[in-house]
Parts: C-alpha cells; structure tokens; sequence
C-alpha cells in the first residue's frame, strides 16, 4: 500500500490516463495496485486494463475505444449514450447500466442479440463490465431515429399505407423471434426506434426470454409452443393474462404488436384515460376500430385479433403473415 496525495496524484494521472465517459470518470496510473487514503475516501485499482477478458475492468478499454458525444436517453438504472468508434469513425450507441441486477440484465440480453440475426432487431456489438464502478456497457448499432411515442407526439398518428409496412416487418421480426423459442415481453411503443423513412427497429431485450416447452409431445402442441412464469412487463401496455397473474406464452408479443399498430392508427395511448388499462376496456377499443374509417379491412381485423382478451384466440407469429 503506498500512502499517496490525492490533489498531487490526480493531477499527475491525468497526464497519463484520463477516463472519462458521459458522467463516469476515473483515473489511473497504471500502476498495478494504487490506493488513495484520505477521510471517508478509499479508490483501490487493480491491474486496470491489463484483464485478458473485455469483461472485467472494462473502463480503460472503452474509453481507449470510443468517444462519447452526447446523452441520448436515461432510465432508473441506466442510461444510452451516442459515441463514436474512434479507429473507424462509426457511431454506436452505449447502454450504461448501473447495479448489479441491471449488469446481469445487460449481460443477459447481450447474450441473446448475439444469438439474433434479423434486420429489423438492434444488432450487439460487443458488452464490456466494469467491476470497480460496478457498471456495464452493452455496444449496440446505432440506429438515427426516435422511438415511436415521441415520433407520434411530435408529428402525429402515422397513415394507413405505413402503418401496414410497420405491421408487416414486426410480423416478420416476430416470427423469426418466436422460431428461436424467445420472447421480448416488453413489446411496446418506447421500444421501437423509427426514422424519417419510417424503417424501425426493435430494441430493448432486458427481459426477453427463451420460454419453456409447453409439451414434449409434438402432436399435442398448441400454436403457442413457449411458457413463461415470470410476470414481467410495462403495466400501461401488458397483456391481460400477464396482469391476472397467469401462465402465459409468446402470445404477449402478439399482443404488444397490436398496442404498436394501435399507437400508430390512433395515436398516444395515454391521452385517454378511458384507454389507459386495456384488460378492462377491451369494448372500449373494440368499438374504436370498429367505428375506424380505415381502409384496409385485413389491417382492422388484424388490430382486433391481436388485442384479444384471450391469449390461445390471438394468431400466432406465423399465421400473423398470412394477412399480408
């Protein structure tokens, strides 16, 4: 241990090392242990960026690799940041997440983008951890767009012709998905990243899952081959069988599909509280489509099926394409 002044260290690391990403900062010499005494204030570093694995003490090697522009967005347990790749120039987009359950959300999620390869679903770059300030950083493509809410509160409700486009790329996203046996969970319009030529992308996977198998037997499986227990999902947009508390199966991304194409046909869900729980207005939303002037009839018994109470009603990803 040896005994340093901080003002004298500090001003003498930062000629050597100076990490800083967004609000995080830290500083190193590069020596192999260095401790920093003074009231109430203890840094230990050990081996900082001399790791062999890109998921421990990550904090050197990120800043060494990328250039943080600017925050993008922020949540209770982390934050994206916009930042750039310095040896190539490419923007990408930093998921910082802070505690221990988020790091393993990251991770988790990290694992599962890796096992996807579907255009429409937000590709992972690579997923650093920083065990001293006990964060992680998830590398994602960065995708210049806004997520749906603020697309709609800002320009409006989108038409029926892209509304349909929308319809079919989730279809298509979904049932590669659900042939993985995962899930998203968390479908919904804050998850889904549009531009101005309306191309999307479906982001956030923290809490999707690999479902367990309903059935061994093949002949008595049912279109919804995946189960899930945990109840787990935004409360304004879950499904009705998540909110009672039941089993469920993949069939909750059918049913986020609908809100997106509702969101988009309709508008902001949340300015009409009438519309806010949509296990106890069902009629309600029924009588709102019904009474719609929309054009397309496929796409209006589309949003019908998709939002029905009842889960083994709503299509499955597959017979989802079989309306286009």
């Amino acid at each position: 241990m040896i005994p340093l002044n901080l003002n004298n260290s500090i001003n003498q690391a930062k000629e050597e090392s100076d990490l800083d990403i967004g609000d995080l900062k830290l500083i190193s010499t590069g020596s192999p242990t260095m401790t920093i005494k003074r009231p109430n204030l203890k840094l230990t570093l050990k081996h900082l960026g001399k790791s062999k694995t890109n998921t421990k003490f990550g904090f050197k090697k990120i800043t060494s690799k990328y250039e943080v522009v600017k925050n993008i967005g922020t949540g209770t347990y982390s934050s994206v940041k916009l930042a750039t790749e310095k040896d190539t120039g490419r923007k990408v987009a930093i998921k910082v997440s802070r505690r221990t359950n988020s790091r393993e959300m990251a991770k988790k999620e990290y694992e599962i983008l890796k096992s996807l390869d579907q255009k429409t679903i937000i590709q992972p770059i690579e997923f650093i951890e920083n065990d001293i300030k006990d964060e992680s950083y998830l590398i994602l493509e960065y995708f210049a767009g806004m997520t749906l809410d603020k697309y709609i509160e800002e320009y409006g409700h989108l038409n029926e012709d892209e509304t349909a486009n929308i319809a079919q790329t989730l279809s298509n996203c979904l049932s590669y998905l659900h042939s993985k046996g995962i899930a998203h969970r968390d479908i919904k319009p804050q998850n889904i990243l549009i531009n101005d030529d309306k191309e999307i992308k479906l982001i956030d996977f923290n809490i999707s899952k690999e479902g367990k198998s309903k059935c061994t037997d093949e002949e008595k499986l049912t279109k919804f081959s995946k189960i899930f227990y945990t109840q787990i999902s935004s409360p304004l947009y879950a499904a009705p069988e998540i909110k009672g508390d039941k089993l469920y199966t993949e069939s909750v991304d059918i049913w986020g599909l609908g809100i997106i194409l509702f969101t988009c046909l309709f508008g902001k869900m949340s300015d009409s509280k009438e519309l806010i729980c949509f296990k106890d207005n069902t009629n309600n939303i029924e009588d709102l489509i019904l009474s719609s002037t929309l054009e397309n009839a496929w796409l209006q018994q589309m949003l019908l099926d998709c939002l029905n109470d009842d889960q083994d009603l709503r299509p499955s990803s597959e017979e989802l394409l079989e309306y286009f």
